[in-house]
């Protein structure tokens, strides 16, 4: 019986949950010309945006901000609306060609995404495995020579410098037993795969389509066609 009452409990607490939200959303946030600007209208503009921005726009300035965004667009449609452009035939011939392209990319990530999830067991256990062994692994019984760390850290701090000349390079001291475990590290890999029984089809590469070019036109060859 008290299985029962805490089931009915949960349940209840569950449909409170999602009738507040729902009371939530189609709360007002602005209106613009009379046209009625919800909470769901501004979480559907957060919900589009990149993941690594989605938790910056929980902020109540952040939502303000795409608040502002969005009142700014509805006067640019008003406006647009006004001017004759949004029932312009070029216009809803646009409209209907974005629609699909748009579609078809989402369609193709759906499709990418579900061979993810289905690859999700396989990939997991490699990255937990591989991350296992390689942790904590100091690589001593491998040797490295002064003359490789200095070579990598010149090429580093070349690098550096050509990105920004101003930068400031941490000393060959501070990086020197990184270097090292990078260098060794690199060994040992080549080592395993030197013992391994590898065969690599070339073939299969060979026999790859190479992607298309797209085909440059001089500014003169353009003219010439344009007046043909």
């Amino acid at each position: 019986m008290k299985k029962y009452i805490v089931l009915f409990f949960v349940i209840y607490l569950a449909m409170l949950f999602f009738s507040c939200n729902a009371n939530q959303n189609k709360v007002v946030v602005a209106k613009v010309s009379g046209k009625e600007i919800t909470m769901q209208d501004l979480q559907n503009e957060i919900d589009n945006l990149p993941t690594q921005y989605k938790m910056y726009a929980q902020s109540p300035d952040m939502k303000k901000r795409i608040l502002d965004n969005l009142i700014m667009m509805e006067l640019l449609m008003k406006e647009a609306d006004r001017q004759g452009i949004l029932s312009n035939n070029e216009t809803q011939a646009k409209i209907k060609e974005e629609e699909l392209n748009t579609k078809k990319d989402l369609e193709a990530q759906i499709i990418d995404l579900k061979k993810k999830i289905e690859r999700v067991s396989e990939t997991v256990k490699r990255d937990v495995v591989i991350s296992a062994l390689l942790k904590d692994k100091d690589y001593k019984d491998i040797k490295v020579t002064e003359d490789e760390i200095k070579k990598v850290y010149n090429q580093y701090s070349s690098n550096m410098k050509m990105q920004n000349p101003d930068a400031k390079v941490e000393s060959l001291n501070g990086l020197k037993e990184d270097i090292r475990k990078s260098i060794a590290r690199d060994k040992w890999l080549n080592d395993l795969k030197a013992k391994a029984d590898i065969t690599i089809n070339e073939k299969a590469f060979s026999d790859l389509p190479s992607p298309s070019l797209p085909l440059k036109i001089s500014p003169e060859e353009k003219g010439q066609n344009e007046k043909k």
